[in-house]
């Protein structure tokens, strides 16, 4: 797991809720929040909606939809259905089952949109299960009635939160679901969730009355939204085969360079002939094993993909002269590689225990060639070291392939 990619996807959602917290300490909040407090409840959530939508992130709708009927009913809290009343203790103990009970589920499920049949199933059973909450309560179940409020152990944790147990149960469960899904993807998303479930928990714990449900349930959204932005980025910006930022990110940070670098364009060798030889499926595993030797470069370099079997390494601030030696590392590197053609009955997942590979299993050589540029007196444009990393290019390959040309 990277630590870089942990702290990008929980660390905008945590300053949401930070601010949330802070604004609790502003003067007389609740007048500067009135107007706020109304809008809120379906506003915010059906933007994230809309947008959700149009990125085909059905987990993240269903969670906006979630959020904003527990701000909807706990706006009607305020007035006639006031906690401490049967119906609002009943109302503040369902949101305190079904909200984290989302959350977690949410965290684990796969990707769907919702316009596909998983993604209308699931709104199916989000709209089922909040009608048989209410109608418990209509048609007034006891049994039903009882089981969000009830006592799981015997201790006295009413003085502590307003959120009964069976709530605090289900809030621990979904943290540890959602931290499962966050180690294992490290994704804007699954960091939101995390603070999403915070703000659920905050939004709850005093009574579910007053300006703070709607503060934290806004901050919850708010964290939401800002991961589904993260992920639409991302996805813009990062190629999906190989998971490096793809050509359109090279072009901005080539862009926002204005002093020296050094650019160098990479090209597998033969790579028509793998693809010709072995299928598409082959030429996918090595494009992807030669990105994830080319993202470990050294020297301050980053990987992009370029385009089809081209890569770029990015030197900012950096002399071709030091950039050579971590050229020459990475090419090496990948023509040292051990590639074995993947079996057709290999797991997508890897095992925890390995099998032994086969002695005859079908091996792979990889070379790449390099053609490197510097951006200095004679190259001032990016379209000019772009060009001059390409001639290198076009020598390194008449040369013998295999090599680092500038």
């Amino acid at each position: 797991m990277n630590l870089r990619e942990l702290l990008r996807a929980v660390v905008p959602g945590a300053v949401v809720v930070l601010a949330a917290t802070a604004a609790l300490a502003i003067p007389d909040r609740r007048a500067a929040l009135a107007s706020f407090l109304l809008a809120y409840p379906w506003l915010l959530p059906g933007a994230i909606v809309g947008l959700a939508v149009a990125f085909r992130r059905g987990r993240v709708a269903l969670v906006a939809v979630a959020l904003a009927a527990a701000g909807d009913v706990l706006a009607r809290l305020q007035g006639p259905l006031a906690a401490g009343e049967p119906v609002g203790s009943y109302a503040l103990a369902t949101l305190a089952v079904l909200l984290p009970a989302v959350i977690g589920a949410v965290a684990l499920l796969p990707e769907r949109s919702l316009a596909s049949a998983g993604g209308a199933l699931r709104v199916a059973a989000l709209a089922a299960i909040g009608g048989l909450a209410a109608l418990a309560w209509l048609a007034y179940w006891p049994a039903l009635v009882a089981v969000p409020q009830g006592r799981l152990v015997a201790i006295d944790t009413a003085s502590r939160t307003a959120v009964p147990q069976p709530g605090l149960a289900l809030f621990l469960l979904a943290f540890g679901a959602v931290l499962l899904a966050l180690l294992r993807t490290p994704g804007p998303v699954e960091g939101s969730l995390l603070w999403v479930l915070v703000a659920a928990y905050r939004a709850l714990a005093d009574g579910g009355t007053g300006e703070v449900p709607v503060i934290f349930l806004a901050a919850g959204g708010m964290a939401l939204l800002v991961g589904l932005v993260q992920a639409s980025a991302a996805t813009a910006y990062r190629d999906p085969l190989t998971g490096i930022p793809g050509r359109r990110a090279l072009d901005e940070a080539l862009a926002a360079l204005a002093g020296r670098y050094s650019l160098a364009v990479v090209d597998v060798d033969h790579f028509k002939k793998f693809n010709d030889t072995h299928g598409h499926d082959v030429g996918d595993q090595v494009l992807r094993m030669v990105a994830a030797r080319l993202a470990a470069v050294g020297g301050g370099g980053k990987a992009f993909r370029h385009g089809g079997e081209e890569f770029a390494l990015l030197f900012p601030g950096k002399a071709i002269d030091a950039c050579l030696p971590h050229l020459e590392a990475v090419r090496k590197g990948i023509a040292g590689a051990d590639f074995t053609l993947r079996a057709a009955d290999r797991p997508r997942r890897r095992p925890k225990a390995p099998a032994n590979r086969p002695k005859d299993a079908p091996r792979l050589t990889l070379t790449v060639s390099i053609g490197a540029a510097e951006r200095g007196a004679t190259l001032r444009k990016v379209e000019e070291v772009l060009r001059a990393a390409d001639t290198a290019l076009y020598r390194a390959k008449q040369g013998g392939r295999n090599r680092v040309a500038s």
